[in-house]
């Protein structure tokens, strides 16, 4: 594992680590946002590790495989799906280079879960925003793939959602707390609230657990009843990452959000009103927007944040 963190060290520090790393393969995921990056970072590692395999995946390598391997000829292997056979196939000899391709796996309860003895002391950024001051380190968990819904500009769209049994979930978090002392635990995923069933009962287990932990994740609000959001609230929640994507119900339906501004205009406050905070994300500039698409996402910001 290579200890690198481009937000904390410059590029010249990441090249230093490079240099002195010893490793047998090299793996990185990929976004459109970090293209730039992972050329630099291809380029550095084959000029001082030629011989090791690397291996690229995620979700821009995966819709657009042989066009990457032309951009970034440095990759070995570039890995379209889920890449944890993938990787084990790589690294005992049976994927040859190119484009290796796997099915998603179906039942992510049978793969271990990240082991952050590797990553608790490197400098990355343990806080989180909507964390008060003094919750650190806050650790992040991918504790689902996949979401049903069919927003176009989503790469996960109409894709079979899978998550961790909610008792194999609390007895991780449980082991973060007692191995390396998390007061905060961040769901980075595409949307953890899918299964309303199952984050009642992983709710019911933090309290009955009296694990008392914060946490935070990324949800829609057509997910969330008010008895739901009550639950999450008393079971440690403190945010919601939420996806509202537009202020225009022609944009909305455009989009195929499957919400509707009157859906965030009413569980917004209940959200709130037990004292979780919310951060909005939104889309602009997909085709057929107008001025007055862009007005009404503008006014429609104001009224939220009210």
């Amino acid at each position: 594992v290579l200890d690198i963190n481009a937000h904390r060290w410059r590029q010249i520090q990441v090249e230093d680590k490079i240099k002195e790393a010893d490793f047998d393969v090299v793996g990185t995921g990929s976004l459109i946002t970090t293209y730039k990056y992972l050329k630099w970072l291809a380029k550095v590692l084959k000029q001082h590790h030629p011989t090791k395999p690397l291996i690229m995946g995620g979700k821009v390598v995966s819709s657009m495989q042989e066009q990457i391997m032309g951009f970034i000829p440095q990759v070995d292997i570039v890995v379209c799906g889920e890449g944890e056979h993938a990787a084990i196939d790589v690294i005992e000899g049976r994927a040859e280079k190119g484009i290796v391709v796997r099915d998603n796996i179906d039942n992510i309860n049978e793969l271990p879960l990240p082991d952050f003895r590797h990553f608790i002391d490197k400098p990355y950024n343990w806080q989180l925003e909507m964390f008060d001051n003094d919750i650190e380190p806050v650790i992040t968990i991918n504790s689902t793939r996949g979401c049903p819904f069919s927003c176009m500009f989503c790469g996960v769209a109409n894709t079979k959602f899978r998550g961790i049994d909610a008792d194999r979930l609390v007895n991780y978090i449980s082991e973060l707390k007692s191995n390396f002392g998390a007061h905060g635990i961040y769901f980075r995923e595409d949307n953890f609230t899918v299964q309303p069933k199952r984050v009642e009962a992983f709710c019911d287990l933090l309290m009955s657990e009296n694990m008392n932990i914060k946490w935070a994740c990324e949800s829609r609000v057509n997910n969330l009843s008010s008895k739901l959001i009550e639950k999450m609230a008393k079971s440690g929640c403190v945010g919601l990452y939420i996806g509202t994507e537009s202020g225009s119900e022609r944009m909305l339906k455009y989009m195929r959000k499957g919400e509707t501004k009157e859906d965030f205009i009413e569980k917004l406050p209940i959200i709130h009103a037990n004292g979780l905070t919310t951060y909005t994300t939104w889309v602009f500039g997909l085709p057929t927007e107008t001025e007055k698409d862009r007005d009404d996402t503008r006014r429609f910001i104001d009224l939220l944040k009210d």
